[in-house]
């Protein structure tokens, strides 16, 4: 499936297009009056948690992170930095945000958006990751769980280990922006 939107470069500035579509074979087209995809019985059966409908959409926005630790120690990069990015996770859905190069205060501005089945069981979570030619390494990752219905919420949150280490603190804070509603089509 594929959306196709028209769009100018200055806002509210209107504009003639022509779109023209080549397929292999017949092409069935539709116009999409609706913004979100209407419930059906499957989607109202709570017992298929496959089959839900979602009930929350969330935006996550990272705009930086301060304090991170030093990840490059040789190579042709210098010795105090590091090349961030960040990933998103929230159910079966992930994000991967810009690349930042040899920073340890990156500053990314990214967001994600998520169409939430079970916010109740599954947390959003962002994870820091340093750009590696052979591996990449895992920085810090904070976890998103309780999130309410709420409008713009910026929080300064500080960077979790994983695993055995999920407790503990790796260096590192975030500010990040948080939207939450139940409202499907209002982000």
């Amino acid at each position: 499936r594929y959306v196709l939107v028209a769009t100018t470069f200055d806002a509210g500035h209107l504009g003639q297009c022509l779109l023209r579509v080549y397929g292999g074979s017949s092409v069935h087209l539709r116009e999409l009056v609706l913004e979100k995809p209407q419930p059906n019985f499957f989607n109202q059966c709570s017992c298929i948690p496959f089959f839900r409908f979602p009930s929350l959409v969330t935006k996550v926005t990272v705009y930086k992170a301060v304090g991170l630790q030093n990840q490059d120690t040789s190579g042709e990069q210098r010795a105090d930095s590091a090349d961030p990015y960040l990933f998103f996770k929230c159910e079966t859905s992930k994000v991967q945000g810009p690349t930042v190069q040899d920073s340890l205060s990156p500053e990314w501005n990214a967001s994600a958006i998520f169409y939430r089945k079970n916010p109740e069981n599954e947390p959003i979570e962002i994870e820091v990751w340093n750009k590696n030619k052979m591996r990449d390494q895992f920085m810090g990752e904070y976890v998103l769980t309780d999130i309410k219905e709420q409008d713009k919420v910026r929080m300064e949150v500080d960077l979790y280990g994983k695993g055995d280490q999920k407790d503990q603190k790796v260096g590192g804070r975030m500010l990040i922006e948080v939207t939450t509603t139940r409202v499907l089509n209002e982000l």
